[in-house]
């Protein structure tokens, strides 16, 4: 190839758009015939499920729930005994958990956050999803 061809394909990212469609093709497939994932959702698995589990609790919060976890309800009582002022009902709290667990994994899904050198937020997140992991039912 001539090397005048060869510069000008670089400078318009010519090797970029191939690489994206050649994922993007792989990714379909990938999708369609491995049960839903693809080779480059396994790159980086992380990324991929964060948003998948986000989407899910948002979903689980807009549902018409019947019941809060019993461990909500011992943690609330325990901390209401010592404080004063207005109380928040159960339900209240455990929609907070669960917002404060989709905002994490929302925020896990974004790739500019692991420029950031403290995941505190993002961890307390994790921590909290694996806390209620048994207790999304209706």
């Amino acid at each position: 190839m001539n090397k005048y061809i060869y510069n000008c394909l670089i400078k318009i990212g010519y090797w970029s758009w191939k690489w994206k469609f050649n994922v993007g093709i792989r990714t379909f497939f990938g999708r369609l015939f491995h049960g839903g994932i693809s080779k480059p959702d396994l790159w980086n698995v992380d990324m991929f499920l964060a948003p998948k589990i986000a989407k899910t609790i948002k979903r689980f919060i807009e549902m018409d729930r019947h019941g809060v976890p019993l461990n909500v309800m011992d943690d609330i009582d325990l901390h209401q005994q010592d404080m004063p002022g207005p109380e928040k009902s159960y339900e209240e709290i455990w929609d907070a958990i669960l917002w404060k667990m989709v905002d994490g994994f929302e925020r896990l899904g974004d790739d500019k956050i692991f420029v950031q050198s403290g995941l505190t937020y993002e961890q307390e997140a994790i921590d909290l999803f694996a806390e209620f992991f048994m207790n999304f039912w209706d």
